[in-house]
Parts: structure tokens; C-alpha cells; sequence
């Protein structure tokens, strides 16, 4: 039977699902419609606020027939966290694939984080950086896994740039700057066009490594029409 993995806890198994007999036929893109229908209420509503009930209605089930697919409400969050992450490693391994020289890599790191942050699931990502914390520890660790093979890679560019001489600080610190400073365009950029992300890459990149940016940063000219606010979330 072709079905999904779901983020598991320690101690569980599949078969605990099996032994309740879900039905072969009903996996797959039902399950998948739950987890896409969890996300966006878990990003409108935020994970609290959204019901198993609710969940169910937007995928277009009986609240009851959600316990086929996933064994409770922590196993859907688990889910959306897990495919968030993969797909987002997945779009920055895309776009450092073939790049060569150390800058260059840093400027492609850079636009795949701001690409998957921003891109057709950037509501899993708002999801992660609001609610990995409402899983228990022990679902939080193969989602953290994750997290440690993207800092890795993390890791491998910024010890390019060291040794390019083109980053001098601490490379530990330097990286949760940058992410902190990426992941905070989420909350003053919304649905910004492929064109904007690239601009927003390129002047992120610069501002990064304190170098001149000649051109214009033309982004948040008409920043209501970008973000739907006249502020930029800025504290």
C-alpha cells in the first residue's frame, strides 16, 4: 500500500494505524489534501486555533475520517512541518546546484532561502517558525534533524566564504543573523513576484557582507500594494 510517512514519535509504528483498518484506498491525495488544508488554517488560524473538525470541512471530510490518515492533531502539524522543511532544502539544494565559487554560492544560498520562505509553500514555513514548539520533544526530533541537515549546508558555503576571506566573524553567529534577517522578510514582504525575490536577494546578500548596493532598492516603494500594510513589521 503507497502511503505517505507522516513525522513519527519514537515508540510509534504504522502499524498502529494498519491495526485500526485504514482502508487502502482511502490514502494518498485525501491525505495530502489534509495536510494542505491543515496548513492553511494552522497559518490563518494558527495551530490552536484550528480544530480537527475545521480541518477536516476544508479537505472535504468527515471529521471522523481524519483519524484514517493521521492518529491525532500533533501527527497533522508533524506532517506539514516535515514537508515545509523537505521542500525547502530541497528548492536552496536547486538553486546552489551547478554554482560554483564562493560568493557566488552565498548569492544562491541566499536566493533559495528567500525563494522557499516565499514560494508556493510559504505558509508551512510561517507555520514552523510560529509552532514546531507546540509538538511534544519527541516529535520535535526528526523535525530538528531536519533542521541540522539545512544548517549543515549552511555550514559548508559560510566555510567557503572564510576561507575567501570574504566573511571574518564568528561563522556560528554570522549564520543566525542571516537567517534571523531572512526569515524576518515574512513578516513585511507577502507575495512578492520572482522578480522581487531576486531583487530582494541581491540587496539581502550585499547588506549581509556590508558591501555598496549602486542600484536602487525599489521593494518597498509602494510597500501596501507588497504587503498589504504601511509598516514593515519592524519592532
Amino acid at each position: 500500500m503507497t502511503k505517505m510517512n507522516p513525522v513519527l514519535s519514537p515508540g510509534r509504528s504504522e502499524t498502529a494505524a494498519r491495526r485500526r483498518g485504514r482502508p487502502g484506498d482511502y490514502q494518498g491525495d485525501r491525505q495530502q489534501a489534509l495536510v494542505l488544508a491543515a496548513a492553511k488554517l494552522f497559518y490563518k488560524l494558527g495551530y490552536e486555533g484550528a480544530t480537527v473538525r475545521e480541518i477536516a470541512k476544508e479537505a472535504g471530510i468527515t471529521s471522523g475520517s481524519i483519524f484514517y490518515h493521521f492518529e491525532s492533531k500533533e501527527e497533522i502539524l508533524a506532517e506539514v512541518l516535515r514537508q515545509g522543511m523537505e521542500d525547502g532544502v530541497a528548492i536552496v539544494r536547486t538553486t546552489l546546484d551547478g554554482v560554483e565559487g564562493a560568493r557566488a554560492r552565498f548569492d544562491a544560498l541566499i536566493l533559495g532561502h528567500l525563494r522557499a520562505l516565499h514560494g508556493e509553500k510559504t505558509h508551512f514555513h510561517h507555520i514552523w517558525l510560529k509552532d514546531l514548539r507546540a509538538l511534544p520533544e519527541d516529535m520535535q526530533a526528526p523535525l530538528l534533524v531536519l533542521s541540522r541537515n539545512y544548517r549543515s549546508l549552511w555550514y559548508q558555503v559560510l566555510d567557503e566564504m572564510k576561507a575567501a576571506g570574504l566573511i571574518r566573524g564568528d561563522k556560528n553567529v554570522f549564520r543566525k543573523v542571516a537567517i534571523g534577517a531572512l526569515n524576518w522578510t515574512a513578516q513585511w514582504v507577502h507575495g512578492p513576484t520572482p522578480a522581487q525575490i531576486d531583487e530582494l536577494a541581491r540587496a539581502m546578500s550585499l547588506s549581509l557582507l556590508n558591501e555598496p548596493d549602486l542600484t536602487p532598492f525599489k521593494m518597498l516603494e509602494g510597500r501596501e500594494s507588497l504587503s498589504g500594510t504601511s509598516s514593515d513589521g519592524d519592532f
